[in-house]
């Protein structure tokens, strides 16, 4: 028997962070908000969920602020379940979204 010991457990800073995206769900466009340490070339990729790349595109990140990225094609999309890849150097940040039927 031993007294139960809550533990506390910060993940230590990456050089890439999805810091937020919105709205979520979706049903036009929606922004992404990010930092990166790096100014290295990043690669924007949004899956579908049957692993179909309906969206790729190159940004130049400034470090140590925070970057938006904009999402304007939505319109190309059908509405459902979509996976939003933020890729730098040998990192990758993932997220989920959701594009809604109805407005």
């Amino acid at each position: 028997v031993s007294n139960v010991v809550s533990v506390h457990y910060d993940a230590p800073p990456t050089a890439l962070n999805i810091n937020k995206v919105e709205p979520n769900p979706f049903s036009e466009n929606f922004s992404v908000s990010f930092g990166s340490q790096s100014e290295a070339d990043m690669e924007v990729k949004l899956t579908s969920i049957s692993g179909k790349v309906v969206y790729r595109e190159s940004l130049k990140p400034e470090s140590g602020v925070e970057n938006i990225f904009q999402f304007k094609y939505s319109k190309q999309l059908l509405p459902g379940i979509y996976f939003l890849s933020l890729s730098q150097a040998d990192e990758q940040k993932t997220v989920k979204l959701i594009k809604r039927l109805w407005v």
